[in-house]
Formats: C-alpha cells, structure tokens, sequence
C-alpha cells in the first residue's frame, strides 16, 4: 500500500512537470484531479486573447499591442461606423493631450474617407517629407535614371603617359562607393595609362558650395545624419574606423581606416585594459582648417581581445573623393606626379571612364527603408541642377517639388518645404496633402511598384523592422517613418483584412510622449488591417 502511494506521488509530480514544460494548462478540480484545459488546443494554433499581464514599456523597441486574433463575424470592425468610433476613442485617449496632430485615412478603393481630424492642419513631417522626394524624382527622373562620375585626362596621351592633369567629376551620386572608385582606378589601368605627370583634379560644380540643407546647423556637428553633401561624394561623405586590441606597440591598439587613404591622419592614443570589459574609444577632428586632409584624434581604451568600431563625416567631400581615387590609382599601378586639388574640367579635356550607378529606384529604396538624409538631400539636389540647370542648388530643388506638387492638385502656399531630407524645421505640410500625394503615385501604374516597393514594412524591414513583429499586420502595411524631438510621423499604405487598400497620414508635433503617440498610430494600424467590409474575420483575407 506504502509502495503504491509511492507511486502515485512519482507519477503525479512527473506528470506536473510534463504538462506545465509542455505549455499545457492545468486546472486541478475540487478532488484533486489534474485536468488538462480544454483551449489548449486551440492555443497551439492561435494566441489567447485573453490578457494575464500588460508587458513593460522596456520589454519592447517600439510599443506593441496585445495580439487578438479572432474576430466574429458580428466583430466591431466588420461596421464602418464602429470603425471610426474605435479609432476616435485611441486618438482621444489622451497620449495626444496638448500635442499638434492631424490624421487622415481614405480608401483607395471606394474613394471614402474612413476617418479625419485636424486633416488640413500643416505640421512637420520629418522624413515623411520624403515621400514627396522619392515622388518627385520617380516622376521627372524615372526609376531607370544613374547617377555618372567621370573620369577625363587633360593635355596629351602617349605611350601611356598622361603629361597633363587628370579630373574626377561627380553628378550628384549619393550611392557611389569605395568599390566603385577602385573599379574606375582599374579601368584607367586598362586604358594602358601608367603614368600620369599633373594633379588630381576634383570637379564638384555640378552642385553649389552649400553643404548641409536648411537649418541642419541646429544639430550636433558630428552627427552622422548631417553628412554633408556634394555633387563629388564618396561613402555617404563618412570614414570608417576600426579599433582592434592586436597592439601594434606595447601601449595601444591597431587601428584601421576605411577606406585605407592618406586623407585621414589617425593620431592614436588609445591604451589597451588588462581587465575584461567593452571599449570607451571617442574620436574628433583636430587640423580642421585643413584642405587636403583631416586629423582625427582617437582616445580612450579597449580591452583584451576587444574592438570597437565608428563613423566619423568628412569635412571637404571632394577632396576626400579625389584623394582615395589617387589612392586606388597607385595601387592599380597607375604612378601620379602631383596631388590632389579642386577645379573645373577644361573644355578640351576627354574622356577617359564612365561610372553609371545604381538606377534610382535601388538608390530610392535605400532611402526610404533606412530614412537615409544624405541620399534624399543628394537626389532633391540633382532634381533641381536636371531639371533647371547647373550648378545644382537647394531653392531649385524646391522649385521642381512645388512644380510636382502643383500638377497633382496641391496648391503653392498651402504647405512650405526646406529641405529634401525632413531635418529643416520650414517643412510643413498637411495629412490631406499628404494623402494626396499617396493617391496620385497609386494611381500612376508606371512609377507606383517602384514607389510603394521602397517603403518600410510593418515587422519585416527598415525603420519598421522592430515595429510590431510576428503580428500578422506584417507585410499588411508599408509606410515611411518621421522622427524628430517632440515629433512622430507615419504616412503610407495598408490593406484590410479583405485586401482592400488604404492610404493614411498621421502627422504628430509637439509630442510630450512620443513613445505613447506611437502607441496610437500602432492600434490604429491594427484595427484598420483587421476591418473588413465582408465579414473576414481575423489576420488574412483570401480572395
């Protein structure tokens, strides 16, 4: 009998632990009887709905909403009118109290306005100003066009000897990489040159000298998201340092610089701890006035075994460019006499190589998946130096924007743009301009995949990777982020649960909680993807 309690107990005590490590629910009886709960079968398909505890702000990147993933056929969110009545309940709830907002949200099926308010009010898009960027140049420039940087040589060539300058000349390209300029170098190699007698030229007046856009001079000066800009860049107009505790001396650390180039001169006095730990390694430019070159000073110290890894923005864009590219040249085999300056091609110059980047529609997905501000600036200038002629300026930009803007029905006055990026504090525009925007690129079959295929999605990609992931909103909703203190923006498209499309702009200033105003365009998305006009109910529809 002792034996068989015995027993019993073992089994019981196993049989606690293989349901509660399996995810079983338990429920014990008035007689002690373990039983499983009935729903755990339908919790290996479907989450509950029912909610045990509300997860901590810390626990997520971005606010997420509680999964609830059926609805009946009676749902709320199968009656339009219920719609909005949720809707206006989340956007009253008060994490917009004392903050500037407008929203609006209009089928691009039916025509009908799902929902508005404060929809003609302009506010700061931040990088929503993009979308109307991106637009812009998918309309004037198509998708197919490349940015060129050329390559010409000056006075004579023969016997693969250039006894004259040779002239590097850029066009804006805001994706042209360091691979890109060791290509050219080589391609020069296989014109037979060897030996090239003058300078390096840099010619960067397709653009004007201005390089930051409006008001980018409010923010840190070191800030990467201010690179500046130039008709001749390289890089995103930034160097990469790499910090590793292989010591090159008893005291400190190796450091690398990429791209490998004598325009940066690394003053290194960065030590090596003994003990475990991460690196505290702070970088600065010293030497600034500089033309042909940056002095970087690198300090602090790096563990054993450690590396630590930055960014830091080039001062003089072309200067920089030519400098790698006589670089590259030497070590092509291509033997240069003089150095590296800023100037003009001549008229009788010829051409030696041709570097075509990327199309535009690659270089505009980078954009705004990644909210890149040097890629928006770089193409919002070309399309004004394109469109009404060299040298390339900021104002001309903006008149080829307010043209685009125009011709699909946004009046001049209503709105005022600063800057290509989103960073100028003049950007002002309304939800229902901005509607108006995304209706007009859905409605063009020949730029809208191109346009709508650049754009962050929901959970999966870009600035919206960590935006509600594992919900199935994913892939639902594509839209483009706008970030500033105090302002969170979002403006794209979505579709239903029954696959109809939508357009929707929430434009938020003056946020006390931009966390909490995330957490309204979050739900809002949510209930917008779950509505359905046809009784679908739950995640996806099928057709």
């Amino acid at each position: 009998m002792i034996r068989n309690e015995k027993h019993k107990k073992a089994m019981l005590i196993f049989l606690i632990f293989f349901f509660v490590f399996s995810g079983l629910d338990l429920d014990f009886s008035g007689n002690g009887n373990i039983l499983i709960n009935p729903s755990f079968a339908a919790k290996k398909k479907y989450r509950s709905s029912r909610r045990t505890s509300i997860p901590k702000k810390k626990d997520f990147t971005f606010p997420v909403i509680l999964k609830e993933d059926k609805y009946s056929e009676n749902s709320e969110l199968n009656s339009l009118g219920s719609l909005k009545k949720e809707i206006e309940k989340l956007v009253s709830s008060g994490a917009l109290s004392n903050s500037s907002y407008g929203i609006k949200i209009k089928s691009l099926k039916t025509g009908e306005v799902i929902f508005e308010k404060n929809s003609d009010l302009s506010l700061i898009p931040a990088s929503n100003i993009k979308l109307i960027t991106a637009a812009a140049a998918l309309a004037y420039l198509k998708p197919e066009y490349t940015f060129k940087t050329m390559v010409y040589y000056g006075g004579v060539l023969k016997n693969g000897k250039v006894e004259g300058n040779i002239y590097l000349k850029g066009f804006g390209d805001p994706s042209l990489v360091s691979e890109d300029l060791w290509i050219m170098a080589n391609n020069v190699y296989l014109k037979g040159i060897r030996e090239i007698t003058g300078n390096v030229i840099a010619d960067d007046s397709f653009f004007d000298n201005k390089r930051m856009g409006d008001g980018w001079e409010e923010y840190p000066k070191e800030s990467l998201y201010t690179s500046y800009v130039g008709a001749l860049s390289l890089n995103y107009n930034t160097v990469r340092i790499i910090v590793s505790a292989l010591p090159q001396d008893l005291k400190h650390p190796t450091v690398m610089v990429d791209p490998p180039t004598s325009y940066v001169d690394i003053d290194n006095r960065v030590g090596l701890k003994t003990s475990k730990g991460g690196a505290a390694v702070s970088t600065r430019w010293i030497d600034e006035d500089s033309e042909n070159n940056e002095k970087i000073l690198l300090q602090g110290r790096i563990a054993n075994r450690g590396t630590a890894e930055t960014y830091k923005k080039i001062d003089n864009p072309p200067i920089y460019t030519a400098t790698v590219f006589k670089d590259f040249l030497d070590k092509n085999g291509v033997s240069i006499k003089g150095k590296v300056e800023r100037g003009g091609v001549p008229g009788n110059a010829r051409i030696l190589v041709i570097h075509n980047s990327r199309p535009l529609v690659s270089i505009i997905r980078d954009m705004n998946k990644y909210s890149n501000n040097f890629i928006a600036e770089q193409i919002f200038k070309v399309l004004g130096g394109e469109l009404k002629g060299a040298p390339a300026t900021e104002e001309k930009g903006i008149e080829v924007e307010k043209e685009f803007l125009k011709k699909i029905g946004i009046e001049n006055g209503s709105y005022s743009i600063g800057d290509g990026a989103g960073l100028s504090k003049k950007n002002k525009i309304a939800p229902s301009q901005m509607i108006k925007i995304l209706e007009y690129m859905y409605n063009d079959f020949e730029l809208w995949p191109e346009y709508i295929s650049s754009l962050p999605i929901f959970g999966i990609d870009g600035s919206l990777k960590k935006r509600l992931p594992g919900f199935f909103t994913e892939r639902r909703t594509r839209a483009k982020t706008g970030t500033l203190n105090g302002v969170t923006c979002l403006s794209g498209y979505l579709v239903t649960a029954d696959n109809e499309p939508v357009a929707f702009s929430f434009l938020f200033n003056r946020c006390s909680d931009v966390w909490a105003a995330k957490e309204v365009q979050n739900s809002i998305i949510v209930k917008l993807n779950k509505f359905s006009r046809n009784g679908i109910s739950g995640g996806k529809a099928t057709n």
